[in-house]
């Protein structure tokens, strides 16, 4: 996403994304399973431990998620991944 212009990167990296979706979903369903689609806002800024958000929890630059509450550190990917 760096090589294309911040006002065609949605329209760049969006199509990827609604077709792994179409193709997860169908092979879900193959299975009997079901996918659960989860709204990804603030899942790197909320503390898996107690819930608190804020956007001072993540260290962007360190990738280090520090909770202002309850103090819990990780990855900040891994704390998004965990919410998700």
């Amino acid at each position: 996403t760096e090589k294309v212009q911040v006002k065609n990167r949605y329209v760049s990296v969006s199509w990827a994304f609604y077709q792994f979706r179409q193709m997860l979903e169908y092979k879900a369903q193959l299975n009997g399973q079901k996918v659960i689609v989860v709204d990804p806002k603030y899942t790197s800024q909320t503390c898996p431990k107690c819930g608190h958000v804020e956007k001072a929890n993540r260290n962007k630059k360190l990738h280090l998620f520090k909770c202002k509450n309850c103090q819990y550190e990780s990855n900040d990917d891994r704390v998004g991944a965990m919410n998700l």
